[in-house]
C-alpha cells in the first residue's frame, strides 16, 4: 500500500544514465573489494604466494568470481533501474 504523500513514477525523475553507471561501478567497486578480503582469507596462503592451489583452493576462487559476476550484473541491473541508494529516482523540483 502506498502512503497519502507517496509520489508516482510519473512524478519522479530518473538520475542521468552517467551518474547510474557510475553508481553501478561504485558498488561493483565495493563487491570486488569485500569478495578479494574474503578470498585472502579463504585462500591458503601457499596458493596465494607460490601458486601451489589445491582442488579447495581453486574451487574457492571459482566460486567467488562467480558470485562477483553475478553481484555486478544484479548492481548493473539496479542501478540502471534508479534503485541502487546514490541514483534512486528523485522528486522533481
Amino acid at each position: 500500500m502506498h502512503s497519502a504523500n507517496a509520489k508516482s513514477d510519473s512524478e519522479l525523475q530518473t538520475p542521468s544514465a552517467a551518474r547510474r553507471v557510475l553508481c553501478a561501478l561504485a558498488y561493483s567497486c565495493g563487491v570486488f573489494a569485500g569478495i578479494s578480503l574474503l578470498g585472502a582469507l579463504l585462500v591458503s596462503v601457499d596458493c596465494q604466494l607460490d601458486v601451489k592451489c589445491s582442488v579447495r583452493d581453486r574451487m574457492i576462487d571459482t566460486t567467488l568470481s562467480g558470485v562477483w559476476i553475478f553481484a555486478t550484473i544484479v548492481l548493473a541491473y539496479k542501478a540502471w533501474r534508479a534503485e541502487l541508494p546514490g541514483c534512486r529516482k528523485q522528486a522533481s523540483k
